[in-house]
């Protein structure tokens, strides 16, 4: 009895061990909840950190190492570079957006932006890539997405090009049109057009 209460023991939590939180390229995404946030308003200072909350004015330049997510909500603005971020990148209101030359090792949401510009440029994301609901001028260019890359239910144009998506890569239902050009992805890709 006592046997099989230990070796259950090692099977849950042998692979926890193995996949140390803060290793280069992964992290817990179940436990990224329990990380320390920290809300950034204007430059984010050289340091380690959990999740980070992006108020008006956040700046990230790749001087920080992120393990969490980074969010951005309503009214908050957001320009990244270089940088990598462990978890997922949420933009849900932003009233600017600028993220280029980073890596983002989970998802990317970018929804519900007013007026304005939203950058997205020249980054990697390990999962999936989602731009929707927003009414800024929406630029996503020249990203490499591991998953599914999703444009859909914009109102302020743009550009979506020269980016290669490993899953799906689906341009639709965006007014005025944004402009597909130059997309490669690994299943279905309706990316080149304007929808």
């Amino acid at each position: 009895m006592r046997m099989r209460r230990l070796a259950r023991a090692l099977i849950v939590t042998a692979p926890i061990a193995a996949l140390p939180l803060g290793a280069p390229g992964l992290i817990d995404v179940a436990h990224a909840s329990t990380l320390v946030s920290t809300t950034c308003a204007g430059p984010l200072a050289p340091g380690a950190y959990g999740n980070v909350i992006a108020g008006a004015g956040c700046v990230i330049d790749g001087s920080e190492t992120i393990s969490g997510n980074v969010t951005v909500g309503s009214g908050g603005t957001l320009t990244m570079t270089d940088t990598t971020v462990g978890g997922n990148l949420q933009a849900n209101g932003a009233t600017a957006l600028s993220v280029e030359g980073s890596i983002v090792n989970a998802n990317v949401a970018v929804q519900n932006s007013p007026a304005g510009v939203s950058v997205f440029a020249g980054n990697t994301v390990r999962g999936n890539l989602q731009v929707q609901v927003n009414a800024s001028f929406t630029f996503v260019e020249a990203n490499t997405v591991g998953g599914n890359l999703q444009a859909q239910r914009n109102t302020g144009g743009g550009l979506l090009s020269i980016n290669s998506v490993g899953g799906n890569c689906g341009l639709q239902g965006n007014s005025p049109a944004i402009t597909g050009l130059a997309n490669t992805a690994g299943g279905n890709n309706t990316c080149n057009a304007e929808a």
